[in-house]
């Protein structure tokens, strides 16, 4: 039998703001970030610039109206969402003009169909990588994960697909899978160190038949409306 022990301090992530997100949602606030990390090696002034403040996104698909545009589609048993996969090609091509690397964005998500199928699309639309057409190949081949593979990785910009998004009666409890697993949800969001961008139907997410699942989401729906003092 062994014992088992909690490590408080978070030495993956850089950024301190994600770290506080983490900690309030996966570990009653008691995660610590690290302070040998790079945000408090750099001056004060220049933290903002490199850390900046909204490093956490929300791009929630249940502002799109017509809920069958956003939906999942099943196969073999597992889910793929094209929404989602185009959103999150048209979010690397905005973080490249934001001045990004490609080698430094990763997407990760539950599912290896939506995994196969986010790099189906990439390639279909490489005409839009042009300026890294020689990057593209090694970004998918190397930066499209699922959740599980991508266990004990890191990367500076994670892109994270939940793929989830079904209705039953109004009121009713929707499916949400792998994501009744909180450890997995952990890994995902605890897998960038600088920048964390969420792609998701949170409507179908905050009403998870799983109330471990529903609460996280719920409070990363309203995460844009909070603020949290980073010292």
């Amino acid at each position: 039998r062994y014992n088992s022990v909690f490590l408080d301090i978070n030495y993956r992530t850089e950024n301190p703001h994600m770290v506080s997100l983490i900690s309030d949602l996966i570990y009653d606030g008691k995660l610590c970030p690290n302070l040998d990390s790079e945000y408090y090696k750099v001056p004060k002034g220049m933290r903002k610039k490199l850390f900046p403040g909204n490093s956490i996104e929300i791009i929630d698909t249940s502002d799109i109206t017509d809920p069958h545009t956003r939906m999942e589609t099943e196969i073999n048993s597992t889910y793929y969402n094209l929404t989602e996969a185009m959103l999150s090609i048209k979010k690397v091509l905005d973080l490249l003009d934001e001045g990004a690397e490609l080698n430094n964005i990763c997407i990760i998500t539950p599912y290896k169909a939506h995994a196969e199928k986010i790099k189906e699309l990439f390639l279909t639309h490489s005409k839009y990588f042009t300026e890294n057409n020689q990057g593209l190949g090694q970004f998918i081949n190397k930066n499209i994960y699922t959740i599980d593979s991508f266990q004990g990785r890191e990367q500076d910009i994670v892109i994270i697909n939940w793929v989830r998004s079904n209705y039953g009666l109004p009121g009713s409890p929707t499916k949400t899978g792998f994501l009744r697993d909180f450890r997995r949800v952990n890994v995902a969001l605890s897998r960038a160190k600088k920048r964390l961008i969420l792609v998701g139907d949170f409507e179908t997410l905050t009403q998870s038949d799983n109330m471990r699942a529903r609460y996280i989401f719920s409070k990363l729906k309203t995460i844009k409306e909070e603020e949290k003092i980073v010292l």
